[in-house]
């Protein structure tokens, strides 16, 4: 597998990373990997907006490939530093980055694709919507709040971690997520 290779994944719904349980990807795309001086690697598929935000930051286009070339099967994945399996996925659209994390209690596809590989779905919110997360998780702090006011806590969360490019509101045509149609 390639060493110190992040997928660069872009969500409408940054309430369901602490429920990530997969990272899908789309075998007919492909990717580009952006490499910097530190050898840390960078997968996504082509986007003008965040090849820039590489290059501001100090990495260079190394290489084209497909995605299933680069032999990952597993990710770790962000804050949670929890094992997840990497799965290729037909839904996945292109656009922005190419990857979709995956929480499998949260959307059909998901949770279909999740079932199909053997993930049980797991969420940390109770009947009323609002987070119940073990205290010693790095998310706690979104404990007691309800899913739809916490995606600035999260993004909050991951730029303290290192974990994050960049943060828009408004980037859909409409107030519908694209997968799920709510």
């Amino acid at each position: 597998t390639e060493e110190k290779l992040k997928a660069l994944v872009w969500t409408t719904t940054p309430w369901t990373l602490p429920m990530n349980q997969a990272l899908a990807y789309h075998n007919d795309f492909t990717y580009e990997v952006w490499e910097n001086a530190a050898q840390e690697k960078v997968v996504l598929q082509n986007s003008d907006q965040v090849s820039e935000w590489l290059q501001e930051n100090g990495y260079v286009f190394s290489k084209n490939c497909k995605f299933s070339e680069l032999n990952v099967s597993h990710e770790t994945s962000p804050l949670s530093l929890l094992q997840a399996p990497v799965l290729q996925a037909d839904f996945v659209e292109e656009g922005m980055t190419g990857f979709v994390h995956m929480a499998c209690a949260h959307g059909p596809e998901d949770f279909e694709l999740g079932v199909k590989n053997g993930l049980l779905p797991k969420t940390y919110l109770n009947k009323y919507g609002a987070f119940e997360v073990p205290e010693n998780s790095p998310f706690a702090v979104l404990n007691g709040k309800k899913k739809d006011k916490v995606a600035q806590d999260v993004v909050e969360l991951l730029k303290a971690n290192g974990l994050f490019v960049s943060h828009s509101q408004g980037m859909a045509e409409q107030n519908v997520c694209w997968r799920h149609k709510k």
